[in-house]
């Protein structure tokens, strides 16, 4: 059990490296991928305490291999200037797959760590972590619903929408991180 703080600290810091985007002109010098395969890297140290760390392995990985597509990025629209064609709706399409992949890839990843700290007695702790992670799977299913909703309203509302999915993206992904830091804290006293 002594590699389990270890191992949950580095999901937390994978998704840390997901969360955070700088880029420079066109690219992205915290790509996404890097972030995604700390991810695997602590899940494979995990995968003998539950199963469902190894499809949250198995998500990670396809995650890596598609955000490996978002390194470069071209330079921001306008919005006055955007205009659907063919390749934003592709691009569209892969951010909401993207999304998708992600938050079953964070559940899978909960449900372990949760089945573990059943397992340790922590009852109190793991029933609390799945209101966490309900909140979580809710406002991230939220966020990425309202998204096609942007393409059928003006701007003022598409602002609107779009602010509220950011907003959201973050305050879940934050509420992720907490729950990680509060599991790590818990199995350092096992």
């Amino acid at each position: 059990m002594t590699n389990i703080p270890s191992s949950i600290n580095k999901v937390f810091w994978g998704l840390i490296l997901v969360l955070i985007d700088i880029n420079i002109i066109i690219i992205d010098i915290l790509p996404d991928f890097i972030g995604y395969f700390i991810i695997v890297s602590s899940l494979k140290q995990l995968l003998t305490y539950s199963s469902h760390f190894s499809k949250a392995r198995g998500l990670s990985i396809c995650l890596a291999l598609l955000s490996l597509v978002t390194i470069f990025q071209g330079p921001p629209i306008p919005m006055d200037e955007f205009s659907l064609s063919n390749l934003s709706l592709f691009l569209m399409f892969i951010s909401s797959v993207h999304g998708i992949l992600h938050l079953f890839m964070v559940y899978y990843a909960l449900l372990g760590l949760i089945e573990m700290a059943e397992q340790e007695g922590f009852m109190l702790f793991a029933k609390s972590a799945k209101k966490g992670m309900f909140i979580y799977v809710i406002g991230t299913f939220a966020s990425l619903a309202a998204i096609p909703f942007f393409m059928n309203v003006n701007d003022s509302e598409g602002f609107l929408i779009i602010g509220f999915s950011i907003v959201t993206t973050i305050i879940m992904e934050i509420i992720i991180l907490v729950l990680l830091r509060q599991f790590r804290i818990r199995f350092l006293t096992v």
